[in-house]
């Protein structure tokens, strides 16, 4: 799709910016590696946009549980493998948050290095092949 070739590339233009530290631009890509899923999620079902009062949490919450309730209701016969899309979406959610708001969290903060951000590129990539997948 258009916009995740677009997320991919800003992430290595920054990774690869001398202007930034490594922590700044490794916490400013795993934020865009998350808005590139999200973006996709609301790219691909546009009424996500709005919040559902029926489900927990906030509009991130919100829009990952309703997208995978989503993916379910089309296509029951991949409900184990949208539960690990569901699970590996909220792993991307922790890891933004984590970048977004230094959470100190020893597991997380492994991943504010250019190889950890390498490792959850390819993660997003791989999330969103198995969504290709399920939407086929």
């Amino acid at each position: 799709m258009y916009r995740r070739e677009k997320y991919f590339n800003l992430v290595d233009y920054i990774l690869g910016d001398n202007a930034l530290d490594e922590d700044t631009a490794c916490r400013a890509c795993i934020n865009r590696l998350y808005y590139c899923l999200f973006n996709e999620l609301l790219d691909l079902k546009p009424d996500l946009k709005q919040i559902d009062s029926s489900y927990r949490g906030g509009s991130h919450e919100n829009t990952i549980d309703r997208f995978c309730d989503f993916l379910k209701d089309q296509n029951p016969e991949y409900d184990k493998f949208i539960k690990i899309i569901k699970k590996d979406l909220e792993t991307m959610s922790k890891h933004r948050q984590n970048s977004d708001y230094y959470k100190n969290n020893a597991h997380l903060d492994r991943y504010i290095t250019k190889s950890g951000v390498e490792t959850l590129k390819h993660m997003t990539m791989e999330i969103l092949e198995k969504i290709d997948r399920v939407l086929e």
